[in-house]
């Protein structure tokens, strides 16, 4: 019997229209050009299905924006109908699958960047070996942007930190990781047991994005210490900010994950907060306790458990 090869994207193809698709390329990347290069054919192939669904239609899709395409109402409407078809396919790929005695499906991921770019890559790669048919898409947010992610379905399973309302998630996993500062081996701080907020501003500082856990506890200690906000470069990206305090004097703030046995991370340092009362962050794996998980979710959330809980076992 020839092997099945079943995936959303694959049901997709072969039921809906090339102009659909193509449509919901262009609404998630905003561009033609971006577009073109997901779906791997030409520019000028997907303006002509784009210009064909909107005849068809007899409405504008898409705003001009100059570089870029924004959704008009119309287009709007359509993605959300597209989105309600392609993930319904989910199930009913696993269901078609399961009945040939394959593991297929998509398991949608969402995580904090601290996680991303410690332990995660690892997790996903074990994960990706054993269940070689079954699909990861991964998207990175602030703890919070996790939570909703998780809630309003656009995710299976979330990895974030402090999770609030509790009643709408079932906590898979959870540990606990001391708050604490990253620098350099060379900084004047390294030496130290612990470090204070107000120790660590003398320093110029890199910060995560607001919205983040660590960014609302800083936020917090400054008000604590009537300190007045310290001068920072910003950015998305935990490795970024590494980086800086690597290269320089600059101090970063994050939690240390006991997943590892020592920080990994060759010429940093890692010094713990020792500012009440908030001195820990807690780390939890949440899915949508209101939801069944489907056959490919549940498998990577087993597989994630026993990953992250022997890493938290060798490293008690």
């Amino acid at each position: 019997m020839m092997k099945l090869e079943l995936s959303p994207a694959r049901m997709a193809q072969a039921i809906y229209s090339r102009s659909l698709l193509y449509f919901v390329a262009v609404a998630e990347t905003g561009s033609i050009r971006e577009a073109s290069r997901r779906l791997n054919v030409a520019a000028s192939a997907v303006s002509r299905q784009l210009s064909h669904l909107q005849e068809r239609l007899g409405v504008k899709l898409f705003d001009n924006m100059g570089h870029s395409l924004r959704l008009a109402p119309a287009g709007q409407e359509l993605l959300r109908y597209c989105r309600t078809i392609l993930e319904d396919l989910d199930p009913t790929v696993d269901a078609i699958s399961a009945l040939h005695g394959y593991r297929t499906g998509t398991v949608r991921i969402a995580t904090i960047d601290s996680f991303a770019t410690t332990l995660l890559a690892e997790l996903i790669s074990g994960f990706s070996r054993d269940f070689q048919s079954i699909h990861l898409s991964l998207s990175i947010h602030s703890a919070k942007d996790v939570a909703t992610q998780v809630a309003e379905g656009f995710a299976d399973v979330g990895f974030a930190f402090n999770v609030k309302d509790r009643d709408l998630f079932r906590i898979l996993l959870k540990a606990e990781f001391p708050m604490g500062i990253v620098v350099s081996d060379t900084h004047p701080l390294a030496g130290k047991s612990c470090v204070t907020y107000q120790e660590c501003v003398g320093y110029p500082i890199g910060l995560l994005k607001p919205g983040t856990s660590i960014r609302t506890a800083l936020e917090q200690a400054s008000t604590r210490a009537s300190l007045p906000w310290p001068k920072y470069v910003e950015a998305t990206s935990m490795r970024f900010l590494e980086d800086l305090a690597r290269v320089g004097r600059h101090v970063t703030f994050q939690p240390r994950y006991r997943f590892t046995s020592g920080f990994c991370k060759s010429s940093l340092v890692f010094i713990p907060l020792d500012d009440p009362p908030k001195t820990t962050d807690e780390f939890a794996m949440i899915v949508d306790r209101r939801l069944q998980l489907r056959p490919a979710p549940k498998e990577f959330v087993s597989f994630a458990k026993r990953f992250l809980s022997e890493r938290l076992e060798k490293t008690q």
